[in-house]
């Protein structure tokens, strides 16, 4: 009968160390659990961080590109305001020549012959030369009003790129 009891205790010693065991792994288990958990909120934390971080960060050169744009816009404006005066002191030139040359051919009628023949190809000179002005004023305009469109938009790109690479 000794043998029988020392045979049930040490089943159940087995069974309790078993249970004990068991308990112990399901607690460490969960113990890696929780700091697995803790980790994972911890991090979450730190993204949601960063990316709000980043997101300031987007928005602040959004700002500072908007407001180089809109200065560019005003500035862009300004210029075509230039042109349109520039274009009407240009025309008013360009009256100012034809005035000029329609006199020159009033005049023609009334000299005499023998000086006629060189104040006509003076007359021609004169026409050609107010043409010419005329067209050479007009490429002009056109000209430097182009150029000062590119150079208010590479201005304002190298601007915009500043902001955004440079800070």
């Amino acid at each position: 009968m000794e043998l029988k009891n020392i045979r049930i205790t040490a089943i159940v010693l087995m069974i309790i160390a078993g249970a004990i065991f068991y308990g112990g792994k399901r607690y460490a288990d969960y113990q890696w659990q929780l700091k697995w958990a803790d980790r994972d909120i911890t991090d979450k934390a730190a993204q949601a961080i960063q990316e709000a971080a980043n997101r300031a960060v987007e928005q602040n050169m959004q700002n500072k590109v908007a407001e180089v744009s809109e200065d560019a816009a005003k500035k862009i404006d300004a210029m075509e305001t230039d042109v349109i005066y520039a274009t009407d002191a240009a025309d008013r030139l360009h009256g100012t020549i034809s005035d000029l040359q329609q006199r020159l051919r009033d005049s023609q009628g009334t000299v005499n012959s023998a000086i006629a023949g060189k104040r006509e190809a003076e007359a021609r000179a004169a026409r050609l030369f107010a043409e010419l002005l005329k067209q050479s004023d007009q490429r002009a305009g056109e000209y430097a009003a182009t150029a000062d469109d590119a150079r208010i938009r590479g201005l304002a790109c190298e601007r915009a790129y500043d902001v955004i690479y440079r800070k």
